[in-house]
């Protein structure tokens, strides 16, 4: 997703006091959700959105049930790094969606990112059935399905508060 700035083709919008930002650049819709927080700090905010994050099971929890969401840590790198295997079942479609993604916190000019990137474990030669088989609890119904990786770049910045200029 590119800088937001007045010149980027995006629509935006106000939803629920979050501005929204809205752009289909081919088959990739690029999206920004901006909202100002006035009684917490960045550093605050950003601890306690890492705290769900990085646990599997908070993580998993932001995803209706329906969705079938299994979220299995696969390694430490530090303690500003971690990576994840992801599963989404969609039974409408009878498909499985498995992502493997490398979370991090980071230290930015202004404030703090929380970075979240899909690795393809295909290209780097990972053998995906047994990245498949960390995940105890996959039902008969779900690895009869057929599935799907998916690849996903996201951050989310939290700025130190500024005064507005006059």
């Amino acid at each position: 997703m590119k800088v937001l700035s007045v010149s980027n083709p995006y629509v935006k919008t106000l939803v629920f006091k979050w501005l929204r930002y809205l752009h289909l650049h081919e088959d990739t819709l690029q999206f920004a959700l901006k909202k100002r927080f006035a009684s917490i700090s960045a550093t605050d905010l950003l601890e306690r959105t890492w705290r769900l994050v990085s646990c599997e099971k908070q993580w998993s929890k932001l995803f209706h049930p329906a969705f079938g969401a299994r979220i299995q840590r696969l390694q430490l790198l530090d303690t500003s790094s971690l990576v994840f295997y992801r599963t989404i079942v969609d039974a409408s479609l009878n498909c499985i969606t498995k992502t493997v993604y490398v979370l991090a916190k980071r230290h930015i000019p202004g404030g703090y990112s929380i970075l979240f990137r899909s690795i393809d474990p295909v290209l780097l030669g990972v053998n995906t059935d047994a990245i498949s088989s960390l995940i105890e609890d996959l039902t008969d119904e779900s690895l009869s399905m057929t599935s799907k990786w998916v690849t996903k770049h996201a951050w989310t910045v939290f700025l130190e508060d500024t005064p507005e200029p006059c």
